[in-house]
């Protein structure tokens, strides 16, 4: 049993601590990727919360500093196509998402090296998540 003043004293200490807690929330990670292995191809497919013009913009940004070269370009489509710096072929395409974002799709052809081309293109994408000042994290097999 509580003594004088002894609830508000407790009741005091649990709004201090859920004020806190506030304080400490957890940074929400809004950029996910994975990477498929289809026979003769790797896929990677980014989700990020951002609008898909603007992840077209900035993919494109983001070929150009890396020195791909940029072979098709459909504005309208949100789609190009380019020759990676390793050699292979890839296609770029993004995509809205029911619930609000972007799906970013790169489809890239397996070349002499498989597991450097997969890591120029995971760089890509997440050169691309900092272009938008966010942290994206690969999603693993359950």
């Amino acid at each position: 049993m509580l003594g004088r003043g002894g609830w508000k004293t407790a009741l005091g200490i649990l709004v201090t601590g859920a004020m806190l807690l506030g304080c400490f929330a957890p940074v929400i990670i809004y950029g996910v990727y994975k990477v498929y292995d289809l026979g003769k191809q790797q896929v990677i497919a980014l989700r990020i919360m951002e609008e898909p013009e603007n992840v077209y913009k900035t993919s494109i940004a983001v070929a150009e500093e890396r020195g791909v070269k940029i072979t098709t370009r459909k504005d309208k489509e949100l789609f190009l196509s380019a020759v990676t710096k390793s050699g292979p072929e890839a296609d770029v395409k993004v995509s809205s998402l029911p619930k609000g974002g972007s799906l970013l799709t790169i489809t890239v052809d397996k070349g002499k090296d498989p597991k450097a081309e997969r890591q120029e293109i995971v760089n890509a994408v997440l050169s691309v998540c900092s272009k938008f000042g966010t942290q994206c994290t690969e999603e693993k097999e359950k």
